[in-house]
């Protein structure tokens, strides 16, 4: 994992938050609900609305791969991307071994090794 690009670790957390689609509003909104756990409802409605338009500049209602790339790369707070490469946003129902798995799929400079 420590040899692939921080570009690579990006697409890899953007395929493995949502199995490789699209974010959705309601993906996003999980994610937020994931990264602010004890703020209220009409916070993580707003938080939501406003990463949505960050991310796609009001474009669309999905967050693409290529938003979320670009949206990361322009981002003045370094700890957003820090925490995400430290994978503090994958959903915490994989487990270890899934996370591997899931990852060494999309980052291509690491492979785990699979039981056969």
């Amino acid at each position: 994992m420590e040899n692939a690009s921080e570009d690579e670790k990006l697409r890899a957390i953007f395929k493995l938050y949502n199995d490789g689609q699209d974010w959705d509003y309601g993906t996003l909104r999980k994610l937020v609900q994931s990264v602010y756990p004890r703020e209220n409802d009409d916070v993580i409605k707003s938080t939501t609305d406003t990463l949505l338009s960050q991310f796609t500049y009001g474009n669309h209602d999905y967050v693409t791969e290529m938003d979320f790339m670009r949206f990361m790369r322009n981002f003045d707070d370094k700890t957003l991307i820090e925490n995400c490469l430290a994978y503090k946003i994958i959903p915490p129902y994989l487990s270890n071994q899934q996370r591997e798995e899931t990852l060494s799929d999309y980052l291509p400079t690491v492979r785990s090794p699979r039981k056969r």
